[in-house]
């Protein structure tokens, strides 16, 4: 069940897709391969298995116009990888096309940042700032991002809080701002499990 606090789906829908820059870059991998890599489970578009190394933008699904300011999820089974983080750039960003677990994901890349649990790494712009222990996740770890990726938990406790120095850099150009969009990059199950919509 999805929390949007007090606002139903049917009001202001939101919805993971693939992020899928190979129908613009001429990328080696189809749609239709990109399709049967994921596995959408239910109606809803929050939970899927990715057979292959995937990264999804989770989106506005009605033209509502309010962006999601927290979000969580919680893994699923056979993950071998995950980073969860933010894109700020309203431009089109482009990830390798390379599959399986050798492509880039949310944070490789420049305007993205990201909690990599894998390789136990807070993620901007392609740098990495080792956190403070690696860490280990199975099957029905929660992990949740407040305030725009500003403070990051998992199993409800505190495991990165990003510097004001940092933050400052994100949010610098404030027209970025308004292309602040989460995204996933995952081989294995998740499902989103609570959304919070900025006022």
């Amino acid at each position: 069940m999805v929390d949007y606090y007090g606002m139903t789906n049917e009001i202001y829908p939101t919805k993971l897709e693939i992020h899928n820059n190979s129908k613009k870059s001429g990328g080696s991998s189809s749609e239709e391969d990109t399709d049967s890599a994921v596995e959408f489970i239910g109606n809803s578009k929050k939970e899927v298995i990715a057979k292959e190394w995937t990264t999804f933008q989770l989106v506005d699904n009605g033209n509502h116009g309010r962006r999601v300011k927290n979000y969580e999820i919680k893994l699923g089974e056979n993950v071998k990888r995950i980073q969860i983080g933010w894109k700020y750039t309203n431009n089109e960003i482009k990830f390798n096309s390379k599959r399986r677990n050798t492509g880039t994901g949310v944070g490789d890349i420049n305007f993205t940042y990201a909690l990599d649990l894998t390789r136990s790494v807070y993620l901007i712009n392609g740098k990495s700032d080792p956190l403070p222990a690696p860490f280990e996740y199975q099957k029905g770890t929660i992990i949740r991002s407040e305030n725009y990726g500003q403070i990051w938990y998992v199993d409800d406790e505190i495991v990165y809080s990003t510097s004001n120095d940092k933050w400052e850099a994100i949010t610098s150009d404030r027209s970025n701002l308004e292309g602040m969009c989460p995204m996933i990059s995952i081989k294995g199950g998740m499902e989103i499990t609570r959304i919070e919509l900025e006022e």
